[in-house]
């Protein structure tokens, strides 16, 4: 698990809900929260970009696709159904979005420029 420094304010420990994604085409680090919220930081701890996937909650560990996108998944409760979402780098847009009926069963992988996830209802 990764620390911020102290003067940042940032602590993971209490923050993260998958495992910190190094973006290595960004040179930072990206980490999901509670309440579905995804967090870019320099590695100095500075927040420079927010995201958030309202009503769902996050559910598998991020993926960069290296200068394209970063990659999250979510579950909804209420809706019963989950949520693959694709941000710019920054933070700023979304990409894209696919709904899939039932939990997401892992963490998306990503294999020759193709995203792949195994998800279902049982």
């Amino acid at each position: 698990m990764m620390k911020a420094k102290p003067k940042s304010g940032l602590n993971w420990k209490a923050c993260v809900d998958s495992t910190p994604l190094r973006a290595r085409s960004e040179n930072c680090v990206y980490g999901a929260c509670q309440g579905g919220i995804i967090l870019k930081c320099n590695f100095d701890g500075i927040i420079q970009g927010v995201q958030q996937l309202h009503g769902y909650m996050i559910q598998a560990d991020l993926v960069e696709i290296p200068n394209k996108a970063i990659v999250a998944c979510g579950y909804s409760p209420e809706q019963r159904d989950s949520l693959v979402v694709a941000f710019t780098p920054e933070l700023l847009t979304v990409l894209w979005r696919i709904k899939v009926d039932g939990l997401i069963k892992s963490s998306p992988i990503l294999i020759d420029g193709r995203l792949w996830l195994m998800a279902g209802n049982t």
